[in-house]
């Protein structure tokens, strides 16, 4: 008999991102939601937008303002984790993307 291990597919919010630091959240998180290791919620796509109650929820922001940490917070929604991508080289994307995927055991 094959035994069967199904984990939860975390919830991502990537900040909204903004003209000082660009998007770089959001590159991040549509890079963990094409490679099946994260559901990517994007805050800038709709001023309507409410937090799932579904679990884990991370928050991805693009810098050490928070953003996506404090509008989880905001909503009553505490982030089992939080990462905050200081990394604006070519490729951090990516390479962040990677790190993220193997912290959580997924490969990405």
């Amino acid at each position: 008999m094959t035994r069967v291990v199904v984990k939860p597919l975390p919830v991502l919010y990537a900040c909204q991102g903004c003209p000082e630091f660009g998007q770089i959240a959001r590159e991040v998180g549509a890079l963990l939601d094409r490679g099946g290791v994260a559901e990517m919620v994007w805050l800038g796509a709709s001023p309507d937008l409410k937090p799932m109650r579904r679990f884990p929820i991370f928050a991805l922001d693009g810098c050490d303002k928070a953003c996506a940490l404090r509008w989880l917070e905001a909503h009553g929604t505490a982030a089992e984790r939080s990462y905050v991508l200081a990394d604006r080289s070519p490729g951090a994307a990516q390479r962040a993307a990677q790190r993220i995927a193997a912290e959580l055991g997924r490969p990405g």
